[in-house]
This record gives C-alpha cells, sequence and structure tokens, in this order.
C-alpha cells in the first residue's frame, strides 16, 4: 500500500511538473509573439517607405540621383512637371512606369519640389555632409514636423544661426529643404 501511495504520489507531482512546464512553455510563446508586436508599436518608424531610398534601389541606376535626374530633364509649368517626351502626362507616365499608386504620388511630389530647388546643398554642404537625404537620417529627427539634432535633441533651426555664418534667408532655405527632405525620408 505504502508502494501504491508512493508511485501515485510520484506520478501526480510528475502531472503537476508537466503542468507547470506546458504553462511556461505556453506563456514564453505568447511573450513571443506579443513582445515584438508591443516594441515596434512603441517606435516611431515609418509607415511607407524612404523615397530617397526606393528611387536609389529602383530608379538611379537609369536616371541618377533624383534630384539631378529632375533638375536637368524635367520642368515646371503652370505648378505641374512635364518630361522631354511626356509633357501633358508626367504623372501617368510615373504611373506606368514600374509605380504603384501611393509611390506614384510621392515620387512625382519629390520630382516637383527637387526641379524647383536649387541644387544649394549639394553645392555648398555636401563636401561635409554628403546628400541630403544621407545627411538627414544620420543627424536629424522630425517630431511634429520640426527638425532636431539626432545627438542631442537640440532644434536645427538654432543650431543653423550659428552655423557657417548663415543669413537669415539661408537657414529659412535650409530649414525649408532639410525638412521637406525629412518628410520624404520619414514618411508617416
Amino acid at each position: 500500500m505504502k508502494n501504491t501511495i508512493n508511485q501515485n504520489l510520484s506520478h501526480f507531482s510528475g502531472l503537476l511538473m508537466n503542468f507547470s512546464l506546458s504553462r511556461l512553455l505556453l506563456a514564453l510563446i505568447l511573450i513571443s509573439f506579443i513582445y515584438p508586436q508591443i516594441t515596434s508599436a512603441s517606435e516611431k518608424k515609418p509607415f511607407r517607405p524612404d523615397l530617397h531610398k526606393f528611387w536609389d534601389k529602383n530608379c538611379s541606376e537609369c536616371h541618377g540621383h533624383s534630384a539631378d535626374f529632375a533638375r536637368k530633364f524635367l520642368k515646371v509649368v503652370d505648378g505641374k512637371l512635364q518630361g522631354p517626351l511626356h509633357k501633358d502626362s508626367f504623372h501617368l507616365f510615373l504611373h506606368n512606369h514600374y509605380l504603384v499608386k501611393n509611390q506614384q504620388d510621392a515620387i512625382y511630389d519629390m520630382l516637383l519640389a527637387e526641379t524647383e530647388t536649387l541644387p544649394r546643398f549639394r553645392d555648398e554642404c555636401s563636401s561635409c555632409h554628403k546628400r541630403a537625404a544621407e545627411f538627414v537620417r544620420e543627424s536629424l529627427v522630425l517630431k511634429d514636423g520640426e527638425l532636431y539634432n539626432r545627438e542631442d535633441d537640440s532644434e536645427t533651426g538654432d543650431f543653423l544661426q550659428s552655423h557657417q555664418d548663415l543669413k537669415a534667408e539661408d537657414i529659412e532655405f535650409y530649414m525649408t529643404l532639410l525638412t521637406r527632405v525629412a518628410n520624404e525620408v520619414y514618411r508617416p
């Protein structure tokens, strides 16, 4: 009888042990599925792709840098982009040229802005800061529409007031440019 009781206790403790292990395993599995979603929800990541990376990956092999392409081959007439062969249908041409709807509109807007923007960043800043999109990715963050230094969270506009003897109109130009590029890089 004592032997039977010991066997039953041993069997019961084995069941409890298996039950606890299975509950622990289930909990670990649930955490492994939930944790990445919780952490990714707390991070501020763009919902749509970085337009400049998209261009570099999909378009630059044939068309080069987007701003150089825009300034060399496109022009703005009555607020609309015209290409050398697609004067009245450049927007439609983009749709038919490997772009889906949300990319088509965003790329069109980026090229339109680049066509109308002087290449001052390339000419005046690139020797230290590479291309504007790279500079934004490496050095700036966009918070509620405002640019901040990634390292110390200072306002970019404040920094520019003491950078390279920039005048007020230069600061305005660069803040407009960098904010636009940040919105193209960090697309909400």
